[in-house]
């Protein structure tokens, strides 16, 4: 961020930027990691698909982010599903990391991820948490099929 008068000019993320050596951009530490809150979402991810209760794991997250504001986030919140909770977390903690896409392909029935497949008309079609097939690739390949929907 750099200010002007009256505010902030611009706003950037700071990720994956990689280093300077000698006033000369070296891209060396650009690449996203798994860190320890990916893996806690990811197993509550994994614990709620097969029915249990991701609670520990989200609070996990909430209980470090919230820190003194933590009891008034504390997993399930009112009406709060254990997907949508880890949407939001996930959203929040990988930020400009390129993971936003995949969680919501992933857990296409959250009210956050269906919030992206609403048409004009008010109807939920899959079709836009799906990529179209290029068709360059169609045309060099007969048996390659285009994505439902394009």
């Amino acid at each position: 961020v750099y200010k002007v008068d009256g505010g902030a000019a611009a706003i950037l993320l700071n990720k994956y930027k990689g280093e300077l050596d000698n006033d000369i951009r070296k891209f060396t530490n650009d690449w996203p990691i798994y860190r320890y809150a990916d893996l806690q979402l990811l197993l509550a991810e994994i614990v709620a698909l097969q029915g249990g209760d991701p609670a520990a794991y989200i609070n996990s997250i909430r209980e470090r982010a919230y820190g003194s504001a933590y009891a008034a986030n504390k997993y399930p919140r009112e009406g709060e599903t254990a997907e949508d909770a880890i949407l939001e977390e996930r959203s929040k903690e990988f930020v400009g990391e390129g993971k936003r896409w995949y969680d919501i392909r992933r857990m296409k029935n959250g009210e956050l991820a269906k919030a992206l497949q609403i048409s004009v008309s008010g109807d939920l079609v899959e079709k836009h948490l799906l990529w179209p097939v290029d068709a360059t690739v169609m045309s060099k390949d007969p048996l390659v099929k285009q994505t439902p929907g394009y």
